[in-house]
């Protein structure tokens, strides 16, 4: 166990342990300290996955009251004030009742990890996801999977806490919890783990992997039984691909290369304007005003986006045009192009309003959300000015790994977390193509985590290769 006991012992007779923490040790004189560990970590990927199901549940029960007036011809100008809403909600719930961050999960996750804390509050267990509910319920544009891996690592946390379990193998249940987030919100228990090791970067010995996977497994396993064994993008027609279309992926990833770079830098933008102000009030009000005025322009932004995702992996691309001020005309291929090409300039701005103007969300599912767009404006604006037959849902499938790995800065996470949430696993190869170069673009450009709170600096290969012919 890395050389750290997992179990607490103390030689003070004197010290009271708790009952849980007596359980514990008896557990571990019966059975052996890492069995009682696998058992501690599938009880958490449980836990975890009941979490997210509820999560997900809240989230759409939410928009379903609030969808259920939103006209399908012409905008709906109540779309300003909805998000706002929200956020105020939330920016109350925080300054009222919740104490402490519960904002940018993922970040303070990667700070407790990097100070080796493992303690988080027992109230992120709970707290996150609340405000996660009401902020995408109520319009915001971005995803779930930070506060619940948040509370996922609140949960390891308490456990290990709970039981006795200190040390290294504390740090590896906190990690663990944030993993089963990961598997159970997107179920895709590889994804999970990934996201552990690329984006955490938690290093793990061979035993800290094997309670990783335990964990992330579990807890995907939960949150799919929990929720009838369905998938959140379904493709009804998964054939497997043309070889011809290779090169295509490899171009389709240098598009996302480049887009995931004015993804990053916008998002972070943002940031650094809202942090600016110090009225979280005002910051919140005029966060939720402007993602109102992006939605009102594109209610497809509305939420995490998988219906829409879906729509387009399944080729109803005219839905599109639904509720924009351009619902009333005919949808043709050009119009439906304008119109995919506004949403992915402007999810950037909406994702990072929604992520950093007071709201609690998640940063992944806004980077499929936009992949998927970009490869429909790569396919479709193909087909369009050059007359190719390319097809435009699969490059849609793969620019959602395409963006994912330039935005979030980890391919291997990308490939597996798309191709698991939806079992598409014949187009494994072109989308492994298209994540990779697309990595490599942005990793050319910057070396900088996408977690970082500065704007992304000019220290990639090909600057440091700039530097060094100017030297010559």
């Amino acid at each position: 166990m890395d050389n750290q006991p997992a179990t607490q012992k103390t030689d003070k007779p004197t010290e009271r342990k708790s009952q849980s923490q007596r359980l514990a040790c008896r557990c571990v004189r019966c059975m052996g300290e890492r069995p009682f560990i696998f058992i501690l970590s599938a009880l958490v990927g449980v836990g975890t996955g009941i979490m997210a199901c509820l999560l997900k549940q809240a989230i759409a029960h939410i928009s379903e009251l609030i969808s259920a007036h939103l006209p399908s011809q012409g905008p709906d100008w109540s779309l300003l004030a909805v998000p706002a809403v929200g956020v105020m909600i939330v920016v109350g719930l925080k300054h009222l009742w919740f104490k402490g961050n519960i904002s940018h999960g993922v970040r303070v996750i990667r700070e407790h990890i990097k100070s080796d804390n493992a303690h988080l509050p027992t109230q992120i267990t709970y707290s996150p996801l609340v405000s996660t509910a009401i902020t995408l319920g109520l319009g915001g544009s971005a995803g779930a999977e930070g506060p619940i891996a948040f509370s996922g690592a609140a949960l390891g946390s308490c456990a290990a806490r709970g039981f006795g379990i200190t040390g290294r193998m504390a740090m590896i249940m906190m990690a663990c919890g944030a993993g089963a987030g990961i598997a159970a919100i997107f179920k895709a228990p590889i994804g999970g783990a990934l996201f552990v090791l690329e984006c955490l970067r938690m290093g793990l010995g061979s035993f800290g992997v094997m309670v990783l996977f335990v964990t992330t497994l579990v807890a995907a396993i939960t949150a799919t039984a929990l929720q009838g064994f369905t998938l959140d993008l379904v493709m009804d027609q998964v054939t497997y691909y043309n070889p011809h279309i290779l090169p295509w992926a490899l171009a389709l990833g240098v598009f996302c290369g480049v887009y995931s770079l004015y993804y990053s830098y916008i998002m972070k933008l943002i940031e650094r304007w809202l942090n600016r102000m110090q009225n979280p009030w005002i910051k919140g009000c005029l966060a939720g005003v402007l993602t109102g005025v992006c939605l009102l322009l594109f209610p497809s932004l509305y939420g995490e986006g998988y219906k829409v995702m879906s729509q387009m992996l399944n080729g109803n691309f005219s839905a599109l045009t639904f509720g924009t001020m351009l619902s009333g005309a005919t949808p043709t291929p050009g119009l439906i192009l304008i119109v995919a090409t506004g949403i992915l300039a402007i999810k950037c701005f909406a994702t990072s309003l929604s992520y950093n103007g007071g709201g609690v969300t998640g940063e992944f599912a806004p980077t499929l959300f936009a992949g998927c767009f970009a490869g429909y404006v790569f396919g479709a604006g193909c087909n369009y000015l050059f007359g190719t037959d390319l097809p435009v849902s699969q490059l849609a499938f793969m620019g959602m790994a395409g963006v994912m790995a330039g935005a979030i800065r980890a391919p291997l996470m990308a490939i597996f977390l798309v191709v698991e949430m939806s079992s598409a696993y014949s187009l494994l190869l072109p989308l492994s193509a298209t994540a990779s170069i697309s990595f490599g673009i942005v990793r050319g450009f910057t070396a900088d985590s996408f977690f970082t709170r500065r704007m992304d600096r000019k220290n990639g290969l090909m600057w440091k290769l700039l530097r060094l012919m100017h030297l010559k």
